[in-house]
């Protein structure tokens, strides 16, 4: 019994090490300047890294003080720059809408529901591979 833990608990840490390997070979990074709003969540601002969670249409963001899962719609375009769009009203302050990687593949997020008076302004930032700064 005591062999068959030491197995499966060598076996889980094997596969956490491999999935954040993974993980770190295939994350981009971006600073925002700004705080914004993901899933109902205030994100501050601050340096992010985005990455795959290996679910469809799911895609990692985290930073080193807050960590969130995005859901969207999986999407493709023929534009190959990395990049995080987010809608922002005058009021209702900047959600994230559109995840893009460098191979034009992406997630589009539901955005924020302005009021009639707010103009809508899109902020984009560029994302950048992990040691690349």
């Amino acid at each position: 019994m005591k062999t068959n833990l030491i197995r499966t608990l060598l076996s889980a840490a094997a596969v956490l090490s491999l999935s954040a390997a993974a993980f770190a070979q295939s994350y981009l990074g971006a600073n925002v300047p700004f705080s914004f709003r993901m899933n109902g969540r205030v994100m501050p601002a601050g340096n992010y890294q985005i990455g795959p969670t290996g679910s469809t249409g799911a895609v990692d963001l985290r930073s080193s003080k807050q960590a969130a899962f995005a859901i969207g719609t999986p999407a493709i375009t023929d534009d190959a720059r990395a990049r995080l769009v987010f809608r922002c009203g005058e009021t209702s302050g900047c959600s994230l809408t559109e995840i893009w990687t460098d191979a034009g593949r992406g997630w589009t997020l539901p955005g924020p529901k302005l009021t009639a008076a707010e103009k809508e302004r899109l902020a984009v930032v560029y994302l950048g591979r992990k040691g690349a700064d």
